[in-house]
């Protein structure tokens, strides 16, 4: 039986990645501009997660498509936290049934220090973890 990678998938390992352990809304915020970017962009979650530096968790991974099983694809991606996992592939099925924020492009960890300005956004909202951005 082969696993193949799909858009949800792609969408809920990013999630993983970006917001593991952050809030519901949050991990649902950060799907939401996977979304948005994808909806702008007219390409599918996976070419949005895995364009050149838009998330620092894929730069150091290469994009595969098919696995052999569930357990190959979850090693791949570095998934180890199986209640994380779980939690994540539902939430990027319930953002994708209540998408709405189609203007907020970008976000960023207020962890990260080196947080480049991004042209033509403002502050959108912020959160405990993140600051989100929309599209003037």
């Amino acid at each position: 039986m082969s696993i193949l990678l799909t858009p949800i998938l792609c969408m809920a390992i990013n999630s993983y990645h970006e917001a593991r352990g952050t809030s519901q809304a949050e991990q649902e915020a950060v799907n939401k501009v996977v979304m948005a970017r994808a909806e702008k962009s007219h390409v599918d979650y996976c070419a949005v997660v895995f364009k050149k530096n838009q998330f620092s968790w894929a730069n150091s991974v290469k994009r595969k498509d098919k696995f052999h099983s569930y357990k190959e694809m979850l090693s791949y991606y570095n998934i180890q936290d199986e209640k994380s996992w779980i939690n994540v592939v539902g939430l990027a099925y319930i953002s994708k049934l209540t998408h709405k924020d189609k203007d907020v492009i970008y976000y960023h960890d207020k962890s990260i220090k080196s947080f480049k300005d991004v042209k033509g956004v403002s502050v959108a909202y912020t959160t405990k973890n993140f600051v989100f951005y929309k599209t003037y």
